[in-house]
């Protein structure tokens, strides 16, 4: 069999002595670089022909995305040892690293406490060991958690290259492009961006994905974006959905570094293979306990506190309540949840600003109307807020008490004043919970601790919600505090009222 690597894509030759020992060689492989779609079951019954419910992501014809690569070679390592493997590697202006780190970016120095960074780059000086061979492979994953500094990663990859290489950083909102161009500028004497405003390509060039993906059928563009040979994408968790598949395919960089602090725990298992094809193994990962311990994040404190609210019955039983009426009732509309609310916001509002996080805009309006009146400054902010920046700087400064956010705020945004988080959106995501626990982690010199609470609410669907959030908490090490006994709440079932 012979491997034929491209930077983007690989292809399998498979034939002649190869079959005799395996038949179904190719058949094996697409079977194991494949998964079951959720949901295809019910998708099929719509379709005019048949479809298995698989998605493979090796072709019939034996190609793949280059990222796969390590994955299958351990394959072949482990499964096939009598096969013949001929590694033919046509990969072109692959980034070479130097063999003394630099360890100055900008007008700092990575030091002992912020080692990790160090780390960080060095793997993605990486290889992989495939028999007597080691191929060079500089290219993956980097799941580094809020504080890490991801920016002065992608910075100090950069210097540390032997020539002078071209670098694109992809990122997909308005609020952290700004933060990472000024950044940027503050180091190299020319960046390039990409945006609704600026098209302008330097050695350095930072892209908003949208501006790009409209782009795509202009050949210019096509042509600037095949000529770099680095490619940074910037939560990179988002990486798997077809808008950046179709740009970061269209790169031919051989250098490709993904950054998250939640990458991989969504549950779509598509958009995570997606992403792994695209870039390549877990190069290193920091956990947001090691930059707690390191002095580099806030240590957080996790308060739950129980919320049993009323539900009124109108004509059906408990068990007939669908799974929206439960979240909205339970969750959106809670006027309990609402009383514990402002119990925390009078108890922590000397602290310094509280942040409320919401998945909806009508479950911010009516938090924002129901906490409204306490002599407290409470605002919301969405998507389509036309005063989201004077709004997100005045909370920055701490000139507002409480924020309300929908998910405009989950990620990249340096709030580092927040003292209190309020997960009022209930749900059951990884990636949701650690992004919004990641703005309040920002250090400051107000706040030691930075307290986030929670509900387990009492209810079909919200209360094994309520679980999975406690096992998220868990998990990341975060000392927890609960307002019950956890023991005795696990059978309770709602308050139900004749409406």
């Amino acid at each position: 069999m012979i491997i034929s690597i491209e930077n983007v894509k690989t292809v399998l030759t498979i034939g002649g002595k190869d079959l005799l020992t395996y038949p179904d060689l190719l058949k094996e492989f697409r079977t194991y670089l494949s998964v079951k779609v959720p949901g295809s079951f019910f998708a099929s019954k719509h379709l005019k022909y048949h479809w298995d419910g698989i998605k493979y992501f090796l072709t019939k014809r034996g190609a793949m995305a280059t990222g796969f690569l390590p994955v299958l070679l351990k394959l072949i390592e482990e499964d096939y040892p009598e096969l013949e493997v001929t590694i033919n590697d046509l990969r072109q202006d692959l980034p070479q690293f130097k063999p003394e780190f630099v360890s100055t970016i900008g007008s700092r120095e990575i030091g002992e406490q912020y080692s990790h960074q160090k780390d960080i780059i060095e793997a993605c000086n990486h290889y992989i060991k495939f028999r007597d061979e080691s191929i060079y492979f500089p290219r993956g994953v980097v799941a580094a958690a809020t504080n890490a500094g991801k920016t002065a990663v992608m910075a100090g990859i950069y210097l540390n290259l032997m020539t002078t290489e071209r670098m694109l950083i992809i990122i997909h909102r308005k609020t952290i492009y700004q933060e990472l161009v000024t950044y940027f500028e503050s180091i190299f004497p020319e960046v390039g961006q990409i945006n609704d405003k600026n098209y302008s390509i330097k050695p350095i060039t930072i892209g908003m994905i949208q501006t790009m993906y409209r782009s795509i059928d202009s050949p210019n563009f096509m042509k600037d974006l095949a000529s770099f040979t680095i490619l940074a994408v910037d939560e990179a968790h988002h990486a798997g959905s077809d808008m950046y598949v179709k740009i970061i395919s269209a790169c031919q960089a051989g250098l490709r570094v993904f950054l998250s602090g939640s990458i991989f725990e969504s549950d779509d298992i598509v958009a995570n293979m997606t992403i792994v094809g695209l870039s390549g193994p877990t190069l290193k990962t920091v956990s947001k306990r090691y930059l707690m311990d390191k002095g580099i994040s806030t240590p957080v404190k996790v308060f739950v506190h129980l919320c049993n609210t009323i539900m009124y019955r109108t004509g059906k039983r408990y068990n007939e309540f669908t799974y929206d009426e439960c979240v909205d009732t339970l969750v959106h509309k809670s006027t309990e949840r609402v009383s514990i609310m402002n119990r925390i916001i009078d108890n922590r509002v000397d602290a310094g600003p509280i942040l409320i996080a919401v998945e909806q805009t009508e479950h911010g309006l009516y938090l924002q109307q129901a906490l409204i009146g306490h002599n407290k400054r409470v605002e919301l902010i969405h998507s389509k807020d036309r005063e989201i920046v004077p709004k997100i700087e005045a909370f920055r400064d701490g000139e507002m008490d409480v924020l309300i956010s929908t998910g405009v705020l989950k990620e990249g945004v340096n709030l580092p004043l927040i003292a209190t988080l309020i997960i009022a959106s209930g749900g059951r995501s990884t990636a949701y919970i650690k992004q919004w626990c990641g703005r309040a982690e920002r250090k400051h010199e107000s706040k030691t601790e930075v307290e986030v609470h929670d509900f387990y609410d009492i209810g079909r669907y919200v209360q094994q919600h309520s679980r999975a959030r406690i096992k998220i908490y868990t998990d990341e090490l975060f000392p927890i505090e609960y307002d019950f006994n956890i023991k005795d709440v696990k059978h309770l079932r709602p308050v139900i009222i004749e409406a």
